[in-house]
């Protein structure tokens, strides 16, 4: 079976409210759908938690192998060392994030209108709490 998952992350306000979700899908089925809400974040700290999640996910139920879909340049750039984190206190995310990653796992950009699904549960989300 081959899993493909869906990561977004943000923030209202940067920093402000922020909550990071992601669903993983088998063919059109629905495997995870979840979304957390961070507190004060950033952008950036909320797209690489749902990357941190949609790993943990994917190695908890072994859904492998995954094509994960980010529409953060800067998240899918770094984690594929196409890109330095720069930033200090966003090194533990791809250090933790690298930690997670096996040869059965690719990341890949897309644009922002592929990512509706895992858009939508970071809105909830957040709709939820604030």
């Amino acid at each position: 079976m081959k899993y493909i998952a869906f990561c977004d992350g943000g923030s209202r306000g940067n920093p402000g409210p922020a909550a990071s979700g992601f669903v993983i899908k088998s063919g059109e089925e629905l495997i995870t759908e979840e979304g957390l809400f961070l507190g004060i974040a950033t952008n950036n700290e909320a797209e690489w938690t749902s990357l941190i999640l949609a790993l943990e996910d994917a190695k908890k139920k072994n859904l492998y192998p995954i094509t994960i879909n980010m529409d953060s340049l800067l998240v899918v750039s770094q984690i594929n060392d196409k890109w330095k984190v720069k930033t200090p206190h966003l090194l533990p995310y791809y250090k933790k994030a690298k930690a997670l990653l096996t040869p059965e796992v690719s990341i890949i950009h897309i644009r922002r209108e592929f990512n509706k699904e895992a858009d939508k549960v970071v809105n909830q989300t957040l709709d939820q709490q604030i």
